[in-house]
């Protein structure tokens, strides 16, 4: 006797809810859970093993306007009242090879760029203007990451970390 159970993933139902049916979903590791996954590393004074994670550690994409889409784990985890403490982005600490290094410096640079970057977006946006990559559109405001390996760390935090976002269109 053969038994085939399905699961419906967050990604399943929600293009099953658009009407889309034929798609495939790749997962980079052996198993469904995208970015999840955990491992042990250290003990506690008693011997046991702590668990730390090294995927999704929080919920992004939490939607954009009060009555735009919500990103459906969001929803679930105020159905199960999940409680989290909230980022502290004024403490942020920072790592390079040789231990703790203080990246403010290049943070508030890159966020100086990324207000040129803002601006020269809405003046494309409003004049209706040629569009241009995201690279690009940095390259022109002035930040260059000189591939220093703590700008692009800064770059990514700031740009590829904190802007990624699932879209669902209605």
């Amino acid at each position: 006797m053969t038994c085939t159970i399905h699961v419906l993933t967050h990604s399943q139902q929600a293009l099953s809810n658009q009407s889309v049916t034929d798609f495939v979903i790749l997962e980079y590791n052996n198993g469904i859970g995208g970015r999840m996954r955990n491992t042990k590393f250290g003990s506690d004074a008693n011997g046991n093993p702590y668990t730390i994670e090294l995927g999704a550690n929080w919920i992004s994409g939490l939607g954009d306007t009060l009555d735009g889409p919500e990103n459906p784990v969001w929803t679930f985890s105020k159905q199960v009242n999940l409680s989290a403490p909230n980022s502290d982005y004024t403490s942020v600490m920072t790592f390079n090879e040789t231990g703790a290094v203080n990246f403010t410096n290049i943070i508030d640079e890159f966020e100086e760029y990324w207000t040129i970057f803002e601006q020269n977006a809405g003046r494309i946006l409003t004049q209706n203007l040629q569009d241009r990559t995201f690279r690009a559109g940095l390259w022109q405001s002035g930040w260059r990451n000189h591939g220093d390996a703590a700008r692009k760390a800064v770059e990514f935090w700031l740009w590829d970390w904190e802007t990624a976002q699932v879209c669902f269109q209605k």
